[in-house]
């Protein structure tokens, strides 16, 4: 994440190697390159990782009340896990344990949605947390921000994943959103904190969401 060359995919192969995030981290320099799947030039980007600017990660993180989650950690969603791409860290402001509810429904739909998409979306959301089906969708304005507005009148809580760093969301009612759903539910990204949104991490962020639950939906 914070070394050149490390996405998601090498990350998840790396944290196999060693065991885990901290492990990784841990290792001397001198005996990464005698690990069997790391390179010398994957050995070199990961020692040459600014530690300052590691800390200051894990220092705004405490200072906005951010979870690490790790692929270890109890909190990880399990169905993430099935994914080769899984990221080895997740970012989480709110309730973590509703990552693992056993039943979840991802609502995707359109920013510029109609009155009654966005009456529908809410509706059938509020339905499902009332009987105890946690909605998961992308806090964009439209479908999203209705489902998750559902979701919140019912019991199960809400998940929104998005697609940037979580100190990077930008306008008042998403801010508001966010202190919303983080009260019961939770808001979760693979960005780093300040990472803010571009088009290509969106398809990115959609697994996460969408490829690991049982059941969707599209309004």
């Amino acid at each position: 994440m914070m070394a050149r060359g490390v996405g998601p995919r090498i990350g998840r192969q790396l944290t196999s190697v060693f065991g885990s995030v901290e492990a990784l981290w841990q290792t001397p320099a001198a005996e990464l390159e005698q690990r069997d799947g790391v390179s010398a030039k994957l050995a070199r980007s990961l020692q040459n990782v600014d530690q300052k600017a590691v800390e200051a990660v894990v220092q705004t993180c405490r200072n906005s009340n951010i979870k690490l989650i790790c692929l270890e950690d109890e909190f990880y969603p399990q169905r993430l896990l099935a994914c080769d791409d899984a990221p080895p860290i997740l970012f989480a402001q709110g309730d973590a344990s509703v990552l693992n509810n056993p039943y979840m429904l991802s609502v995707v739909g359109a920013r510029k949605a109609s009155k009654e998409g966005r009456v529908i979306a809410r509706r059938w959301s509020r339905y499902c947390s009332e009987r105890g089906v946690t909605v998961v969708s992308g806090m964009a304005y439209g479908i999203d921000a209705a489902a998750h507005g559902g979701a919140l009148e019912g019991d199960a809580g809400t998940i929104a994943v998005l697609g940037s760093g979580l100190k990077a969301v930008l306008g008042e009612p998403q801010k508001r959103q966010v202190e919303a759903i983080t009260g019961d539910g939770c808001v979760v990204s693979q960005y780093l904190p300040e990472v803010t949104a571009r088009p290509e991490q969106f398809p990115q962020r959609n697994r996460i969401y969408c490829r690991t639950l049982p059941s969707h939906a599209c309004c």
